[in-house]
């Protein structure tokens, strides 16, 4: 997330979504097993993407 704008902050991110900062926290530093459903619709819709813009499987 923070790559496609290194000036977005955790914070910000947070307040601006309504996203608990312990959630983007862990989306930020990759330490995440699964997301909920409304976590990545509120992500794309906040940056107006898909969900392969997001995530990648490696």
């Amino acid at each position: 997330m923070a790559e496609k704008d290194p000036k977005l902050s955790q914070h910000k991110l947070a307040a601006d979504t309504r996203l608990g900062i312990t959630t983007v926290n862990r989306l930020f530093n990759n330490k995440f097993s699964r997301v909920d459903t409304n976590t990545i619709k509120t992500l794309c819709q906040y940056f107006g993407c898909q969900i392969g813009d997001l995530f990648v499987l490696r």
